[in-house]
């Protein structure tokens, strides 16, 4: 690889970007400066060249990303196999001014942490754009239809819902559909304009709910939570218990939501309540993590799993990695097709994935996805 077939690939960048040996960069190596916007063009760009796929770099920064290509034929040692890695996120990196050792290695990862949205919580803007040559033959999808979630429905407090439940909760006990690892209850529910799900009690579930359409808003023992809109995320530990309940805040419209449940980690947690909003353009073709097991740049989940959200539009592929012991479950909440490998996916229909490797979900009209990483390993805790 040369410089000149780098210039080429990089020119059609509306920023252009400078392309340069230098002394301060690995020994057979190249470094590209781009906005951190064009980061993610770059790498769909350069993953499409075999010959360049597995000997590229990035440097992520606020503003700015750093590209290091190998061009000598053979890869170098990557930085942090030197010992030389370390985090460099909180920094301003402006033009020429490129630090040393601060790469992170692509090949078997992802391209990721490339700048911070200011209007939000300081959490990474992940772009987890994996590479499509990697391995995914060990990967395993089961479709579950939109025709076999239980269809619930009923009178409330000032209105009524509508239910797609899809696990056994509540009236409906299903064998074939009891969970998905420490997974317990999916429910997508939309409540009539102004309709209260009164308060009632929970105990030990972790809780996350996600906001589909209209405005969600949360009560407990406590009093009044905030109002969350489309997109918005709650977090919920219901512990050694808490009453709560969930309402919709417009007295004009429907609001639809997603209620999910995980085992916790450990039984009789002190209650706690956490909510976020979040923007589209935050979630718009790639996976947004929204609440994690172990992971401070997200709402907390106190069980091993994960919940994020995606807007994919047309023709976008994302990918995400299955790790051993793990599954995943796919659904789409509105639009769609989407195609997973060689299954597709239309509105409201969902897929459990098991197995290990990346999982490629291409849109084939623009459609809103979440997406929930289950442990297939970890049951109910004995304390």
């Amino acid at each position: 690889m040369s410089l000149a077939f780098i210039r080429e690939l990089v020119l059609f960048l509306p920023h252009k970007p400078r392309v340069e040996e230098d002394d301060s960069i690995p020994d057979g190596c190249v470094q590209c400066c781009v906005d951190v916007e064009e980061a993610p063009i770059v790498a769909r760009r350069l993953r499409t060249h075999e010959t360049c796929w597995d000997k590229f770099y990035c440097l992520p920064g606020k503003g700015k990303a750093i590209f290091f290509w190998a061009i000598s034929g053979k890869r170098p040692e990557t930085l942090s196999q030197r010992g030389q890695c370390r985090e460099y996120w909180n920094q301003d990196i402006e033009d020429g001014d490129v630090p040393q050792f601060h790469t992170q290695a692509l090949s078997l990862q992802f391209l990721g942490q490339v700048g911070r949205n200011p209007k939000y919580r300081s959490w990474p803007r992940q772009l987890r754009t994996f590479l499509s040559s990697q391995k995914t033959e060990d990967v395993k999808i089961t479709i579950r239809p939109a025709n076999t979630l239980y269809q619930a429905s009923g009178r409330i407090q000032d209105g009524t819902f509508r239910g797609r439940w899809h696990f056994s909760f509540d009236t409906y006990n299903s064998p074939l559909h009891n969970g998905f690892g420490n997974l317990r209850v999916l429910n997508d529910d939309t409540l009539s304009s102004g309709a209260i799900w009164p308060l009632h009690p929970h105990t030990q579930n972790e809780v996350v709910t996600y906001v589909v359409e209209g405005e969600f808003r949360h009560e407990d023992e406590r009093g009044k939570g905030g109002v969350l809109h489309k997109g918005g995320v709650q977090h919920t530990t219901v512990g050694r218990g808490m009453y709560h309940s969930e309402i919709n805040n417009r007295k004009d419209i429907p609001m639809r939501f997603i209620q999910i449940w995980y085992i916790p980690e450990q039984l009789n947690m002190t209650p706690s309540v956490e909510q976020q909003e979040v923007d589209r353009s935050e979630r718009t073709n790639q996976w947004l993590p929204l609440v994690a097991y172990k992971n401070p740049e997200t709402l907390p989940l106190r069980a091993d799993g994960a919940v994020l959200a995606s807007f994919l539009q047309l023709g976008q592929k994302i990918d995400y990695e299955l790790r051993d012991g793990h599954g995943l479950y796919l659904y789409v909440l509105e639009g769609g097709p989407v195609r997973v490998r060689d299954k597709l996916l239309p509105e409201f229909n969902a897929a459990e994935v098991r197995g290990q490797g990346i999982v490629t979900t291409t849109a084939e009209q623009e459609a809103e996805l979440l997406l929930l990483e289950v442990s297939l390993t970890k049951g109910w805790p004995t304390h």
